[in-house]
């Protein structure tokens, strides 16, 4: 599995999967503010095939914070959430430097809750926050926005932060440009034995479209 920057020949397969109701009506918010940096990743199985999207968004210098998400539309990425998100987590900590993320989840995303509060928590230590009642609100429909945290703190004494020297040359080469609206790093990373099966559309996103997403 990696996360590489994404190349023009996958827009049209994003757009599809943008384009799927199902998959849209699982996604929790609005698109990345223009004033404050974010990355979008392409997820990739080893042998190259686009199996979702990823991103860090609402980047916060000022505290040392982000947002993270991702959505795996693709069936060959059953299995798949956990390992995305120990990378969104390892970039955020430790090429970013950052000191906690966030995630945002609809109530109607139910495997992605099913994830953040089993899975996500026994291995990363990711803590439920609180709830926004009838937070979201879409064409007139209303839903529960689930707030998730986890502070690097927390994810190292949970011991699956990564030291290897391979790992460290990959960030430092992202580091070397500065995020930005359009940034995508490669992030080509083999990683643990993790995984968690959430069904054919898996979705951990929680920004909207235009990239990112949950």
């Amino acid at each position: 599995m990696r996360l590489t920057p994404l190349a023009p020949q996958d827009l049209p397969q994003l757009q599809q999967w943008l384009s799927d109701e199902g998959l849209f009506h699982l996604l929790a918010g609005e698109p990345p503010p223009l004033d404050r940096p974010y990355y979008v990743f392409a997820v990739r199985l080893d042998d190259g095939t686009l199996v979702g999207w990823a991103s860090v968004s609402n980047i916060d210098l000022w505290n040392l914070k982000a947002e993270v998400g991702f959505a795996l539309p693709h069936k060959r990425a059953r299995g798949r959430s956990l390992a995305v998100l120990a990378r969104l987590i390892d970039f955020c900590f430790v090429t970013l430097g950052l000191w906690k993320v966030r995630m945002r989840i609809r109530g109607a995303n139910e495997q992605a809750l099913k994830l953040a509060e089993g899975p996500a928590r026994k291995r990363f230590g990711l803590e439920k926050e609180g709830v926004d009642k009838d937070g979201y609100y879409r064409d007139g429909e209303t839903d529960d926005i689930h707030y998730f945290g986890l502070t690097r703190e927390v994810w190292m004494k949970n011991g699956v932060y990564s030291t290897s020297s391979h790992r460290r040359s990959c960030f430092v080469g992202a580091l070397s440009q500065p995020p930005s609206s359009a940034s995508s790093p490669s992030y080509d990373e083999q990683g643990g034995s993790c995984g968690s099966s959430a069904g054919d559309a898996e979705s951990f996103v929680p920004r909207d479209a235009g990239g990112n997403a949950s």
